[in-house]
């Protein structure tokens, strides 16, 4: 509740206090814990402390891995978490091989159309983007988008935050005439 109201201190708080009972009443390689660590690390970043928030981020992808093994929907949701904080580190060639990973167990996961798929495309699109890679970057958008017209329609948000991420590739690469399209 305190991360929707915006109240970062509060809610880091509250997901520190929630992971030290779940250690004591779960032990500290329980898969609760890697889900409360995601939480916090995604928190932590928020507050701007990003090398706390990667190693928060780690610790949830090696306990994931160590429960669920490589190719769990958990240990996806925990890598694409650490290659965003990685990402917001500026750290793109540690970012961009896990956010690859992320794509494969997607696609094994749920198939070609699976919304989560849309999202990680995106955010592999926009790490290839602030590598300059902009041709990379466009069919992976592209996909993302089809993927979310097809589940969503035409006119959802989701759909629009897909043309938006199209348009902005567009916009960087100076395409003014086709990033108004979209």
């Amino acid at each position: 509740i305190y991360n929707i109201l915006g109240d970062l201190p509060r809610a880091r708080a509250s997901f520190e206090r929630a992971l030290q009972i779940a250690e004591l009443a779960y032990g500290k390689d329980h898969l609760e814990v890697a889900k409360i660590l995601l939480n916090l690390a995604h928190v932590v970043a928020s507050q701007g402390f990003y090398n706390d928030a990667v190693m928060f981020a780690e610790r949830s992808l090696r306990i994931a891995e160590f429960n669920l093994g490589d190719e769990h929907p958990l240990t996806a949701r925990c890598l694409e978490g650490l290659a965003i904080m990685l990402l917001n580190q500026r750290d793109v060639d540690r970012a961009l091989p896990l956010m690859q990973k992320v794509l494969l167990i997607q696609e094994q996961i749920g198939g070609q159309e699976f919304v989560p798929l849309a999202a990680t495309l995106i955010n592999l699109a926009q790490a290839l983007q602030s590598n300059d890679d902009c041709a990379a970057a466009e069919p992976l958008l592209k996909r993302a988008l089809d993927i979310l017209q097809k589940v969503h329609g035409p006119k959802h948000t989701r759909t629009a935050a897909g043309l938006n991420a199209l348009a902005v590739l567009y916009f960087k690469q100076k395409n003014y005439a086709q990033a108004l399209i979209y």
